[in-house]
């Protein structure tokens, strides 16, 4: 989140831009996006505002995301903050047992 400096301005770009084209891509297809990402895009106080507002843009309900390990786990969200549900799936926070998403991709209601 250090968008102050140019290299990281554009890795977020980008990353933003390809967030974009795959919820777009979900949505010509007349799928209902479900984002999973290696890196939360809220962490404590720390937020990615261009992975936000992408999220934001598109109506996203249901964020699932990694990383965060150890000690971290009490700093990351777990929950709804701002109209999306936030989901932390990293191995060890889940005890290395796999989430089964089953009910938040097939729920009409994302």
């Amino acid at each position: 989140n250090e968008t102050d400096v140019p290299a990281d301005k554009k890795v977020l770009d980008r990353e933003a831009g390809r967030l974009t084209m795959s919820i777009e891509s979900a949505l010509k297809e007349n799928l209902k996006p479900v984002v999973f990402l290696h890196y939360p895009p809220i962490f404590s106080f720390d937020y990615n505002y261009e992975i936000l507002e992408v999220l934001h843009k598109f109506g996203i309900k249901k964020c699932f995301y990694g990383h965060i390990h150890g000690r971290g786990h009490s700093y990351a969200i777990n929950g709804t903050r701002d109209g999306i549900d936030y989901k932390l799936i990293a191995s060890d926070y889940l005890q290395f047992c796999p989430m089964n998403i089953t009910e938040f991709v097939q729920n009409d209601n994302l």
